[in-house]
């Protein structure tokens, strides 16, 4: 999936969440898991790990800006 870099930070167009949705589904991510995101960018996956009711969501990133990002995108979870 590529970003134009004005809106890198921004979540992209609305059909792609139905296919990460899934594909969360698919690697059988469910209740009380413990989660750790490789490469979590701006978190942008952390809300349909929530709706599965994990237990914890931990996300790096290369880049500190993007890890950094995530965090106050999601500052209101507390189990993030």
């Amino acid at each position: 999936m590529r970003y134009h870099r004005k809106n890198e930070h921004n979540p992209p167009i609305r059909g792609h969440f139905t296919q990460w949705s899934a594909g969360v589904e698919n690697a059988c991510v469910g209740e009380g898991q413990e989660i750790l995101d490789v490469a979590c960018g701006t978190g942008i996956l952390f809300p349909f790990y929530l709706e599965r009711k994990v237990a914890s969501v931990t996300g790096i990133d290369i880049s500190h800006e993007m890890a950094k990002l995530a965090q106050q995108k999601h500052a209101q979870y507390e189990n993030i």
